[in-house]
Formats: structure tokens, C-alpha cells, sequence
């Protein structure tokens, strides 16, 4: 494990390691490492995520198999190719056990991506990936990240900003700015509202007989544009937006959605988004 390029999350300042943590000369603060990984979260935030991709009660991770297992989950190549081939150096904010860049970074060796996240579980699932490039940090996505400033080409999360609050979300926004390299890429996938709400219970009971309950933790689904419009405000200009529809593969449907004003077919029939856009600098 490479701890070269992590800083201290309260000062900024060089870490060293020192047996079983890493320590800030600077102003003393430590992360302890837990099986390679450091930790900058609070006891409580990594028990609560670990838990949350481990708690065999929890009907979401039941139904979709793979947070449960000790091995990692199958590649999905999908969102990896919204991440340019020319990038260097890219943080999966929120990223879990990896699956969504480990197929980049195993087309990508002279790369490094890191994996952000609050679950040990699902960290410890990127080290058996067996990629050297992919390097896990326990950190919190909506306090300081443990990174320089300008450090990043990349900062991709998929699946986490609906569950941070308004307040938590601007937070991500802003150190996401923060460790972008100027004109460094922001990429942001998530569900809608209509989805979770609607779709995904619907599909759950088709294919598996059973009713599936909304994900507690999901307190901030937003239609495309309103995530457009908090990603925006962060001083990041908007490149690119794909949007999965109800159906979107009939052109009977496709018309549909045409006809109808883009706020009200947002609202009520996508079902997912990924939205991506590029760091300003401030004059």
C-alpha cells in the first residue's frame, strides 16, 4: 500500500507512518491503519457504513447480491468509459469494493485510482482485486479529503450523492473542485426518485416475488437538472449528460418524452443519470 500521496485531512501537511497509523508532524493528528487501509473517518461513520454493506436484515443489499460477499463484485465497464484514457490519476469517491473503475484500471496500468470510501468492507474487497494501481482510503466524502490540492484529473462517484444531505453534498462539491486539476473532469451517476420510488420495487417484485423497501439512506434523489444545477453552482462547467429512460429503447416512448416538457419527463419517467462537467478556475 502507497501512502506517498495522502495528506493530513486537518492540515494538509506530509503523513508518515508510524507502526499502525499514519501521524501528521505537523500537527499531530493520526489515522490508524486497518489492514493497510488508512482511516480518517470517526469510529462511528466507518461502523455505520461497514454495517450498512454487511447487515443481512437490510433488504437492498440482499437483493442486489454482492455487497454481502467476501468477493469483490464483477467489473461494470459502463461507467468507466465516461473517464478519458489520457487521465493519470483518478479518485472513486464513494466507490465501495471498486467495481465501477477497476475494469478502467485494469486497462489502465500506469494509472492510479483511488477508492474512497466509509466501508471497510468494501475497501477490503479492492485490495483482492489484486490490481496494484487501485489504492483504498477510508475518508468521509463530505469533509476535507485527504489529498492535495490540483491532484486529481478524475473524481468519479457513482451511487453516492443520494445519500448526503444538501448541506453534505455542497461540501463533496467543493473539495471535489478542490482536488481537481484545473479542467479535471467531475463525474456524477445516481438514481432518480421516480426509480427508487417506483421502478426498482416494481422490478424487485416481478423477478423475485417480494416487495423490496426504498433505501432509507437515500435521502437526496434529484432529477438530472437539479444535480446539474448543484453541480454547477460549484464553479464547474457542464459537458455532458445521459439519461436512462422507462422504456427507452421504444421509439414510441423516446417520442413521448420528446413531446412532453424536459422537466415533467424528467421528473416522472427517468430513471438514471450520469452527468459529467469540468472544473472552472476562479478569476
Amino acid at each position: 500500500m502507497k501512502y506517498d500521496d495522502l495528506r493530513c485531512a486537518s492540515c494538509g501537511g506530509l503523513l508518515q507512518k508510524n507502526e499502525s497509523q499514519l501521524v501528521c508532524p505537523s500537527c499531530g493528528a493520526t489515522a490508524p491503519l486497518l489492514d493497510g487501509i488508512p482511516v480518517f473517518g470517526s469510529a462511528e461513520e466507518v461502523e455505520q457504513w461497514t454495517r450498512y454493506h454487511t447487515d443481512p436484515d437490510n433488504a437492498q443489499k440482499v437483493a442486489s447480491g454482492g455487497y454481502l460477499a467476501e468477493t469483490p463484485s464483477e467489473h461494470n465497464a459502463y461507467y468507466s468509459c465516461f473517464i478519458p484514457d489520457g487521465a493519470l490519476k483518478v479518485l472513486d469517491a464513494g466507490g465501495g469494493d471498486g467495481n465501477t473503475t477497476s475494469d478502467w484500471a485494469e486497462r489502465h496500468p500506469a494509472a492510479t485510482v483511488h477508492v474512497m470510501d466509509l466501508s471497510l468492507h468494501g475497501l477490503k474487497k479492492v485490495h483482492r482485486r489484486g490490481l496494484s494501481n487501485m489504492i483504498t482510503v477510508c475518508a468521509p466524502t463530505d469533509q476535507r479529503f485527504p489529498y492535495l490540492d490540483n491532484f486529481f484529473d478524475v473524481v468519479n462517484t457513482v451511487f453516492m450523492v443520494e445519500h448526503m444531505s444538501s448541506s453534505a453534498l455542497d461540501r463533496f462539491y467543493r473539495e471535489a473542485w478542490r482536488v481537481l486539476k484545473p479542467g479535471g473532469r467531475l463525474i456524477v451517476a445516481s438514481d432518480t426518485a421516480f426509480y427508487d420510488k417506483v421502478v426498482h420495487p416494481i422490478e424487485r417484485l416481478v423477478r423475485q416475488g417480494r416487495y423490496v423497501r426504498n433505501d432509507p439512506t437515500h435521502i437526496n434523489l434529484m432529477t438530472p437538472r437539479q444535480c446539474e444545477a448543484g453541480i454547477a453552482k460549484h464553479d464547474f462547467l457542464l459537458k455532458e449528460r445521459t439519461i436512462h429512460w422507462v422504456a427507452g429503447r421504444h421509439a414510441f416512448a423516446r417520442g413521448i418524452y420528446k413531446i412532453l416538457p424536459a422537466g415533467v419527463a424528467e421528473a416522472l419517467f427517468s430513471t438514471m443519470y450520469v452527468i459529467v462537467a469540468n472544473k472552472l478556475e476562479i478569476a
